[in-house]
């Protein structure tokens, strides 16, 4: 396994946990400052709250606000390594590099198709239920591919792998900080599924793959590559089964 080179990144634990609290409250803020204007906009149309409801949970609003939440924390994760850096962005954050890609994006497809297996005999949807109202139709569908695939890998592999990784692993060990970050990782995903347990320990283990990959390569491009993979994998499975199936 590759030591990552933990020792050489040129920020600690306060850059690391501030910038996952940025893009976290950067998220927030878009959401509520979104929500409070569609609701606005539903007052003075004369239109009831569950017209709310269903705009503020539509594939278009939430896939266009997370996409351009995720842009901003992707410049400030750019801006806060480049005044510490020692040497170039890519260099400094490990994204450099094709070593491995396409095994790691092989190998997030099969995570994929196990994980739907066993989702499958233990009788649960593949698609949680939480996203029923996200894909539905093109537009929506566009939407929230373009913040799950293109996105939203990015900023997650920069926050996690990226910026924490190395912080935790020069701490704690490059193993216990592969089982560290990813439950972090899990965690983070509870304001996405909400209480579904299982979806959350399903994101944990896509964590553990990724860190590991960081970890292995001592690269950030294989868990990047990986990390949309897998979000390509559910995205398209997301829209056949909202779109096609039910």
């Amino acid at each position: 396994m590759n030591e990552t080179r933990s020792d050489s990144v040129p920020w600690g634990w306060l850059t690391a946990i501030g910038l996952l609290g940025a893009h976290v409250v950067i998220q927030a803020g878009l959401g509520v400052g979104v929500g409070m204007v569609l609701l606005a906009f539903l007052l003075v149309s004369s239109q009831d709250h569950a017209s709310w409801a269903t705009w503020a949970s539509n594939g278009v609003v939430l896939g266009t606000t997370g996409a351009v939440g995720g842009l901003i924390s992707i410049a400030l994760i750019y801006v806060v390594v480049t005044r510490l850096r020692k040497r170039p962005f890519r260099a400094t954050i490990g994204l450099v590099g094709r070593t491995r890609v396409w095994p790691a994006v092989f190998g997030a497809i099969l995570l994929g198709g196990v994980m739907d297996a066993l989702t499958l005999a233990l009788q649960r949807p593949l698609v949680p239920s939480v996203f029923a109202s996200w894909y539905v139709g093109a537009a929506s569908a566009a939407a929230m591919f373009v913040f799950a695939v293109l996105v939203t890998p990015l900023v997650e592999e920069l926050l996690f792998r990226g910026v924490l990784y190395p912080v935790v692993a020069r701490r704690v060990g490059a193993n216990a900080g592969i089982v560290l970050v990813s439950a972090l990782f899990g965690l983070a995903h509870v304001a996405t599924y909400g209480p579904d347990i299982y979806s959350v320990m399903q994101t944990l283990v896509a964590g553990l793959y990724l860190t590991w990959l960081r970890a292995w390569t001592g690269k950030l491009s294989a868990s990047v590559a990986a990390h949309a993979a897998l979000n390509l994998y559910a995205t398209i499975e997301a829209i056949v089964v909202v779109n096609l199936i039910r």
